[in-house]
């Protein structure tokens, strides 16, 4: 795989329409930049040609399902909105992530698409944890737990999709966001001094 490959498949990245179909520029914006650590990712693994071009057709029809996910599930009925979320869980094991093992619902959908496509991404791009990762060693002190969270009130049903925004806040809370236009792009600011 060289950096000329790797370069063309950004650029192919970016002129793809069906990728941006439904959302915004600024949607979109977060899912190309989201699916270019994808390629990078995908070039690092020193794939031959035809692998490379395998996995970039997977994560493309990824990105395309994501998008159509995130602007349309507050509009479709549960049962659809679970087989296009098992339909971008194909995608994103195909090109080497593993989506989150509990399953939103999708009956707390919001009609923040920015907020849905940033919650499918945490839920595509899910770390993985070996039982030896969760158990400290004898000389480490144990992370403290996380808050459980809130109770459902009377008449709401919990769902992973409401716990998952839930952590999604909390993480981008903790995290804000870098608005610098090139730190977006991978450079580094100079020092200021």
């Amino acid at each position: 795989m060289s950096e000329a490959q790797a370069q063309q498949a950004l650029q192919r990245l970016y002129e793809d329409s069906s990728i941006r179909d439904e959302l915004t520029d600024e949607e979109s914006e977060v899912l190309l930049q989201w699916g270019e650590a994808q390629i990078k990712r995908l070039a690092a693994q020193e794939l031959d040609a035809a692998a490379f071009e395998e996995a970039y057709t997977h994560l493309a029809r990824l990105l395309t399902r994501m998008g159509a996910l995130a602007a349309g599930q507050p509009y479709m009925p549960p049962e659809e909105a679970q087989a296009a979320l098992a339909r971008v869980d194909e995608s994103a094991q195909a090109v080497g992530l593993h989506p989150a093992e509990e399953r939103f619902g999708a009956q707390a959908a919001s009609d923040d698409i920015m907020g849905n496509l940033q919650a499918l991404i945490v839920h595509v791009d899910a770390p993985v944890f070996t039982a030896s990762a969760s158990v400290p060693d004898e000389g480490e002190a144990a992370a403290p737990a996380e808050p459980s969270p809130e109770p459902p009130t009377e008449g709401e049903s919990p769902s992973g999709l409401s716990q998952l925004f839930s952590g999604l806040a909390r993480f981008l809370s903790s995290h804000p966001p870098n608005t610098e236009g090139n730190a977006a792009h991978g450079e580094e600011e100079p020092e200021q001094q």
